[in-house]
């Protein structure tokens, strides 16, 4: 079997598995078991009006692996691409699919979307198409507030990448929560997204807290540079001003997370213990990244 072969196997196994679970997928096994029988469903029944019915897991699953294929093409006709971006879009056009606009121009080209049995909702869920359809009104209706298309959508895929780096409860606390819950937890998204950052944060930012040095100065990011480039030699293949350009724009970040001051002082973290819990579920090295003494980590967890 070569590697085409798998791949089909794979799409058309999970189609199947789709299509068998689809008539039980909102039932308890109580039900199941009272409609089909102690050994449960085990053949095709009808879901969604006919027999052998896919739903929307995999609808989208032809449209992610779509995008797949158009990233690769893209990437190795023009050596660049950011395969999260190229699938974003795919997915938009899944939502037109689900009779949903969009607020931004989508492509249409393509045999997949052409395929009218795709044109039909599937009982899709609310947080795929809460976010799709948040994701296109971001740059549509230029709630950035930038000045030209390009922006926009450079913006709102970096955005959309670091929030894909947040659990649902991570991202329902980031709805519900405080302006500063808020930019904690963004810049948390950050220093997932770019371990540059993450580094910076915990061997310069709460290092100075912790031997008291309370200020950030441009010096103390060349030096981390500086020590970083021995490891990594395409940090000293940046030019002068994208260097520049890199430090303005993490120390913007810092201060959107009120983590320094305009002046750039380490300002002290108010980080509440609901947050502190919800960082620190899976590890508590989560909370490195703040301007904090051991002691008030182990105080933010009681």
């Amino acid at each position: 079997m070569n590697r085409l072969e798998r791949i089909k196997g794979c799409l058309l196994g999970g189609a199947v598995g789709d299509a068998l679970g689809a008539p039980v997928e909102f039932l308890e096994w109580p039900a199941i078991e009272a409609k089909f029988g102690p050994q449960g469903i085990v053949d095709f029944a009808p879901a969604f009006g006919i027999t052998g019915a896919i739903t929307d897991d995999t609808q989208m699953m032809l449209f992610t692996a779509e995008g797949l294929l158009r990233a690769y093409v893209r990437g190795s006709s023009r050596g660049i691409c950011h395969v999260p971006s190229i699938i974003h879009d795919a997915l938009l056009r899944w939502l037109m699919t689900q009779d949903y606009p969009t607020a931004m121009p989508v492509s249409r080209d393509g045999w997949l979307i052409e395929q009218p049995e795709l044109w039909s909702r599937r009982a899709p869920g609310t947080t795929c198409l809460g976010a799709l359809k948040a994701s296109s009104r971001l740059r549509g209706e230029n709630l950035l507030q930038v000045r030209t298309s390009a922006a926009a959508t450079r913006i709102s895929k970096e955005l959309i990448a670091r929030l894909e780096l947040l659990d649902p409860e991570e991202l329902e606390f980031l709805v519900d929560g405080s302006l500063r819950e808020q930019g904690y937890l963004l810049w948390a998204a950050t220093c997932r997204r770019y371990a540059f950052i993450r580094d910076f944060a915990r061997e310069v930012l709460r290092e100075h807290y912790l031997l008291m040095r309370r200020k950030l100065t441009t010096s103390d990011y060349d030096a981390f540079c500086n020590a970083k480039a021995l490891w990594h030699a395409e940090l000293d293949e940046l030019a002068a001003s994208t260097q520049s350009k890199l430090r303005q724009n993490l120390f913007r970040m810092l201060r959107d997370a009120d983590l320094i001051s305009e002046q750039h002082q380490i300002q002290p973290v108010l980080i509440t213990p609901a947050l502190a819990h919800l960082l620190a579920r899976h590890d508590n090295e989560q909370l490195l990244i703040f301007p904090a003494t051991d002691h008030e980590l182990k105080r933010w967890l009681q």
